[in-house]
Parts: C-alpha cells; structure tokens; sequence
C-alpha cells in the first residue's frame, strides 16, 4: 500500500490526434450516462451532514461521489439504476426520436465525466465514495464542540488513503416489491368505489405510530426538485421518469420532490410484512433514525393510502398527462400548471372516475 506521501498512480493517458479526438466517444462505451441518475449536490458541514451519508449509504443503489474542486469540496448523491429506454445492447432505443429527452439530444459526449469516473476509475477530479471509503473520510475529518466541520482530508490525501481499496461495486436499487397503494387507488376509480376515508382516531392512538407499519421509511428516499418553471424543467421530469423506480412528487404547497425506490440493507420483515431496523439500538445506527420523529412522519400517508392526500407520486405513464395540463408562453415559460387536487382530479378521469 503506498505510504500518505505517495502521489497515486494515475491511469496512462493515451494521446489522440485532432481527427481521434473528433471521431466519437461513445463508441465501446456501457452508456454509465444511462445508468447512473444525479440526485443532489450537497456539502458536508457538520457531523449530521455526515451521518447523512452513512443513511445513504445504507440503501442499496446508492453511491455517492466526490469532487475536487480547487480545494472546495463538492458532493453528489447518485443511484445505480438503468434507464427503461436502454436496449439489451446497452443502447439507447429511442435515440433521435420525439421519445428520447431533450437532455438527452443536448448532452455533449466529448466533455463526459462517467466513462472516466465509472469505467476507468479516474481520481484526479472525482472519487466514487462507498461504505468502506466513507468511514475512511469520516476517520480524517475532526470537529469542534458544535460538532462542526474545522479539518477535513485534502483531496490528494484522500486519495492516497483508500488507493488500496477496490472499487466500489454498483449493486442496482431492488425493484422486489409492487408499488401497491396506487394500483389500489386506480383499481377503486376504474371500479366505480368510493374513495377510501380514513378511520377516526384519538390521541392515545398515535403512542406506537410505527406499528404494523410496512417501514416506508426505510424503503423510499426523498431528494428536492425545483417547482417547472419553463418546458426545459418538465422535460428534465420526463428524464428522470425514464428511470424505473423514480417518481416525482407533487405537493400541496407546490413544492415538487424526487422519490427514489430503494430499500435499507438493515430492514427486516416481520411475517405480516411490517418492518424492523436490523440496526435498532446499536451504535451504527444513523442518528436521522434514531431521532427522527415517528409521530409527524408522512411517509406512511404517502405511500399507505390508496388516495393520494398532500403528495402524488408522478410515474411515467402519467408524463402525458401532466404535460398537457401545462400551458406555456411563446418563449416556454410555463404560465399556467396543475395543482396536486387538479392533477389528481385529472387521473381519476382519465380512469374514468368522471363516469
């Protein structure tokens, strides 16, 4: 293992001529650019941005990465999950097409970071961070009483310390359970049943919110999205569709939110189907869920019910949809949008709840 002092050894670059250089790179490339899906840039301040990212880190799917940037850090949270428009040839099977995102059309692949980042591992600018590199970091940072953030590992540093390590293997989100309030939902609209209200309760109700609860919590990640302000933002929706697994929340305030199916590696079923931390009680629990508010949480609200109440999940089939009930300027800045009651009114009548 090469000492702290050690420069790492970078991968040898190979020179290309001007015609080499413009012939294209896509060519033998596995489409990492389809696979890999950017969720959130963030930064670490403090031990709870940091404990943030072991809960992360606990999901499967979920690889976060590292960029130098000129001696400031910069994160990014990613999830190993293949668009639903790559072929079995590992190639976009509406490429060129109406179908295919704008984003997708606009992308540059002579300025691509992923087939250095994921293929050939390429540390200089980018270091992919798994559970094992993680606590190698957290080992070098040091905080004050506040626990804040005051030393943290120069890149090159870093680096040099997990050189040893292998790289982190991409373990795909698991897709092993259905999705089943909204199948219950659609089935009771296209049933012409009325829509399910939910029981009376009193106080002494709430004591043990988590029982008999299927661990949303544990089994969904949320991550912010900007409120569509122009076609480019509904379009970068229809992106993010693409990826089975990711839906889009809309709420009630507006607000809109990326919701990513993937389950802990520490959740543990019991025989009616309610869930358990494997890590209840023990150090290595995240702090986030050893304190976190079971009396307030929505997740149970949001993925429970069979109606949607402050938040729909937005799935692909319903882009069309959606996008219809958007109305725009001449430039494409959206002048008119769905509210969550209107997107949800519009549903139910396209199931034929108007009939």
């Amino acid at each position: 293992m090469p000492s702290a002092e050690m420069p790492p050894e970078l991968p040898s670059e190979k020179l290309l001529s001007w015609e080499e250089a413009r012939s294209m790179p896509c060519n033998g490339c596995s489409a990492e650019c389809c696979s890999i899906l950017p969720l959130q840039d963030f930064q670490i301040q403090n031990l709870s941005d940091l404990d943030w990212c072991f809960y992360l880190l606990n999901f499967e799917g979920i690889e976060l990465k590292l960029m130098e940037g000129g001696g400031t850090e910069a994160w990014q949270v990613c999830i190993s999950i293949p668009c639903r428009k790559l072929d079995q040839n590992r190639r976009c099977s509406v490429h060129g097409s109406a179908e295919q995102p704008d984003i997708c059309k606009r992308f540059n692949p002579y300025g691509c970071s992923y087939r250095r980042i994921y293929q050939a591992d390429d540390r200089r600018l980018s270091v992919r961070m798994d559970r094992e590199r993680m606590a190698i970091y957290a080992a070098l940072v040091k905080f004050n009483d506040a626990r804040e953030i005051v030393e943290r590992p120069r890149f090159e540093d870093l680096v040099a310390a997990i050189a040893a390590l292998p790289n982190p293997e991409k373990s795909p989100a698991k897709d092993d359970e259905a999705w089943n309030s909204r199948e219950r939902w659609e089935a009771d609209i296209r049933g012409g049943l009325p829509v399910e209200e939910p029981e009376p309760r009193q106080y002494a109700d709430f004591q043990r919110p988590c029982e008999g609860c299927q661990a949303w919590c544990c089994t969904r990640l949320f991550f912010p999205l900007a409120t569509p302000l122009r076609r480019q933002n509904l379009d970068y929706i229809y992106f993010l569709l693409g990826f089975p697994g990711v839906e889009v929340g809309i709420n009630s305030d507006g607000s809109y939110s990326i919701v990513v199916k993937s389950q802990c590696r520490y959740l543990q079923r019991g025989p009616d189907g309610s869930g358990r931390c494997g890590l209840y009680g023990q150090p290595d629990r995240p702090q986030m869920c050893t304190y976190y508010d079971a009396g307030s949480c929505a997740y149970k609200e949001h993925f429970g019910g069979r109606r949607p109440r402050n938040m729909l999940r937005l799935r692909y089939e319903d882009f069309p949809l959606f996008s219809q009930l958007h109305q725009m300027d001449r430039d494409g800045y959206i002048t008119q949008a769905p509210s969550l009651a209107g997107m949800i009114g519009a549903l139910e009548a396209a199931w034929g709840g108007g009939k």
